[in-house]
């Protein structure tokens, strides 16, 4: 894909056009840390980000992150004050911080009409796992006005988004054989070596394995 910048954003107002961003040069990917609790991806202040990245002919990388270098909980989060209830017996921050966020997003996305506005946005979530998908697109298509307000159904604007998944999601097979036209990818997430990594386990990834889920595809696409 090329070179993969990182763009910062900074909100001088509170307007939709009053966002400042750094990376206007950024060639291949620009990888983006949604850091702020008082908007999700679909708000109108981000449009100019996206139209820069369209014009740019550039996908989005969404990671976000669970807490700061001091371990404060990430504001942002959905959930994460209750979630941070548990730091101190299990791992239930990092198992559900992403998805919760990343399913508000991806909502925000769709039936605030961002990727309507802007069809040749695509932008991918990782690590944050993928298995949640089919659910999203069967809640989202209940909005009663939304296939009216976006000309089609939410589900459809999947085709603009990417997800990657955790190799060892055995509920994977479910999200392939849902999401026909999938746009699934799993990531070695190198050189990390939390749970989402891949590059340093020798057996092979679950969904790679002989019973492949149906759709699933090892070449690059």
């Amino acid at each position: 894909m090329g070179l993969i910048g990182a763009t910062t954003l900074s909100f001088t107002g509170t307007g939709p056009g009053d966002v400042a961003f750094a990376g206007t040069t950024l060639t291949g990917a620009a990888t983006f840390n949604p850091t702020t609790a008082d908007a999700n991806l679909g708000a109108e202040k981000l449009w100019p980000f996206y139209q820069k990245c369209c014009d740019l002919d550039v996908p989005i990388l969404v990671h976000d992150t669970a807490s700061d270098r001091d371990g404060h909980p990430n504001p942002a989060l959905v959930g994460i004050e209750q979630l941070y209830l548990e730091v101190d017996n299990n791992a239930l921050p990092f198992l559900l911080g992403f998805p919760f966020r990343y399913i508000v997003d991806m909502g925000s996305l769709i039936l605030r009409g961002a990727l309507k506005e802007f069809p040749k946005l695509r932008i991918c979530f990782v690590e944050g796992s993928a298995a949640f998908v089919p659910w999203l697109m069967d809640r989202l298509d209940m909005d009663p006005a939304a296939k009216k307000k976006l000309g089609k159904r939410p589900r459809e604007f999947f085709s603009q988004i990417w997800v990657s998944a955790f190799a060892a999601e055995e509920s994977l097979k479910y999200a392939c054989d849902f999401w026909k036209d999938h746009n699934l990818t799993v990531g070695s997430d190198y050189p990390h070596g939390d749970p989402s990594a891949t590059w340093n386990s020798k057996p092979r990834p679950r969904a790679l394995n002989s019973s492949e889920p149906s759709g699933f595809q090892t070449s690059s696409r």
